[in-house]
């Protein structure tokens, strides 16, 4: 075998080795949303996956419900790594209808350290209705306004829900929402909260004007400075 041969072939080998651990290594891919099926006998869409609950955020003042639990893994890979886009923002709030039926979604991963309002539901509308939902095993880092379920509940109801995990964020961080200026009731959390701030609390960071009723937390620990 001649030395150029035995170099060609080294060359080859090396070309096909680096594109075996191309193809193999995962990247982290575009937040993925997809529009789920609409039932027009009840008059919300059902929602049996985690790209058809990013979907909401297309479609913020509709009526959806959960066909199913939904393992949401695989948001950690999404965004380049800030994973899920939370549903509804300061500009657009979420107004519409979430039936979680009972089920559960878990593993859901948001990490935007530098961006206000995050949770599953970042900011909810006064005619918003969340209930019914278990969030399990969350992992959710934010600025301000960062809860398991929602950021800021401005005005709705959120009822029959919880939430297990961390949560962390610098003020007005909460277990289940970080800050409530509507209505929560029958709902609770044991998701450990980190806040670097203040107002920070095992259920809800901040209450503004809202009411809770019947919730507690049973949070390992929580930190933060008031």
């Amino acid at each position: 075998m001649s030395r150029k041969f035995r170099f060609t072939l080294i060359i080859v080998l090396f070309g096909v080795l680096i594109l075996i651990m191309v193809i193999s290594t995962p990247t982290a891919s575009a937040v993925n949303s997809s529009e789920p099926e609409w039932d027009s006998l009840g008059g919300y869409y059902k929602i049996d996956n985690v790209e058809e609950l990013q979907y909401m955020d297309n479609d913020l003042d509709n009526d959806y419900v959960l066909t199913g639990d939904i393992d949401a893994t695989e948001t950690r890979n999404w965004d380049v790594g800030s994973g899920f886009d939370p549903i509804g923002s300061l500009s657009t709030k979420f107004t519409g209808k979430f039936n979680g039926n009972g089920y559960v979604i878990e593993n859901l991963y948001i990490n935007r350290g530098g961006t206000n309002y995050i949770g599953l539901f970042g900011y909810t509308g006064s005619s918003a209705v969340i209930e019914n939902v278990g969030l399990e095993n969350v992992d959710i880092t934010g600025d301000s306004r960062v809860g398991g379920l929602v950021g800021l509940n401005d005005g709705g109801g959120v009822s029959n829900c919880y939430s297990t995990g961390s949560v962390a964020g610098s003020y007005d961080v909460g277990g289940l929402a970080g800050t409530n200026e509507g209505s929560v009731s029958n709902c609770y959390s044991t998701a450990t909260v980190d806040g670097s701030g203040s107002y920070v609390g095992g259920l809800v960071g901040w209450i503004f004007g809202g009411s809770i009723s019947n919730c507690y937390s049973a949070a390992e620990f929580v930190t933060g400075s008031s």
